[in-house]
């Protein structure tokens, strides 16, 4: 799985290297399976949430730091923790957001930032959300 990331990293790095519309800050650095990983954890339903860690960046050119798909009995959701820059302080932060469909329409749920950037507490953000939109 960490060797299919890396490809399909490398395979759109090369699609935007050529939009001139993105400006890509990071060009130059070099990334290797081990800049990848995946876990796995259990929601209190038995839910499985899958955890994507993709490569650390120094730039907040809206990248994701992490990428969670759960498969809940509802629907599959997808979350991301994504680089941000705070518009009062100007520091780097992690926002995390969810993608779904509304209306038959993409939206783009924003939750606001988180106090770390950890796996732990993103995961524990995720399954929070999971598992008290199942106890409504």
């Amino acid at each position: 799985m960490k060797y299919y990331l890396l490809e399909e990293w490398n395979k759109l790095k090369e699609e935007l290297k050529d939009n001139e519309g993105i400006v890509l800050k990071d060009i130059d650095k070099i990334v290797t399976e081990n800049d990848f990983n995946i876990t796995m954890n259990q929601a209190k339903d038995g839910s499985f949430v899958f955890y994507f860690t993709f490569p650390n960046y120094d730039d907040t050119d809206a990248a994701s730091k992490f990428v969670a798909l759960a498969l809940t009995p509802q629907k599959p959701r997808y979350f991301t923790l994504e680089y941000s820059e705070s518009i009062i302080t100007k520091e780097k932060q992690f926002i995390v957001g969810e993608f779904l469909v509304e209306n038959g329409k993409r939206v783009h749920r924003n939750y606001g930032p988180l106090k770390s950037d950890k796996i732990e507490i993103f995961s524990g953000f995720v399954l929070d959300l999971i598992e008290n939109v199942q106890k409504k």
